[in-house]
């Protein structure tokens, strides 16, 4: 069976790689598109030698230097909106032309200043980011980091268990 796999994932490679050669994969996207726009939805974005320590979930991390290339990738391809031309257009002041997106950011930790926004500016990209008002100058920490921070802890419990069963 992992020879079928691999066989089934090379065939998909080789149809999406002759799909976008063509031509045809970005036709097929301007017709999917059309009157629609693309909302993209971050939370963080760490550099790849700091997302280890990072204690948020790796499901909400992209690395700083994967962001900049999606972000240069988007830029060429896509009218990207600010949420004030987004909305207008959501409400049918203006149609939704040919490949437009929203960058959008949840939560508005440090990070989405520090390392986001820069390659934003550079590309001259719009975003929004939705701020968690109250958790501005507190201590409190999002459910997402319990979660590893919980996990961890667990993880460690576990080591240390380990380990004293083998001094008894």
């Amino acid at each position: 069976m992992p020879g079928l796999r691999r066989l089934k994932a090379s065939l998909r490679e080789l149809a999406a790689s002759i799909l976008y050669r063509s031509g045809i994969l970005g036709l097929l996207a301007d017709r999917r598109l059309r009157g629609r726009a693309v909302v993209l939805m971050y939370h963080r974005v760490i550099p790849r030698g700091e997302m280890a320590d990072c204690p948020s979930h790796a499901g909400i991390i992209v690395s700083a230097e994967s962001f900049k290339k999606q972000m240069e990738w988007l830029s060429s391809r896509f009218e990207c909106l600010s949420l004030d031309a987004f909305m207008s257009r959501l409400a049918g002041e203006r149609p939704f032309e040919r490949r437009c997106c929203l960058v959008t950011f949840d939560d508005g930790w440090r990070d989405n200043y520090v390392h986001a926004y820069p390659v934003l500016r550079s590309c001259s990209i719009p975003a929004a980011i939705f701020l968690a008002a109250g958790l501005i100058g507190s201590r409190r920490r999002f459910w997402q980091e319990l979660d590893k921070i919980l996990g961890d802890a667990k993880q460690i419990d576990k080591k240390l268990r380990e380990y004293g069963a083998l001094l008894i």
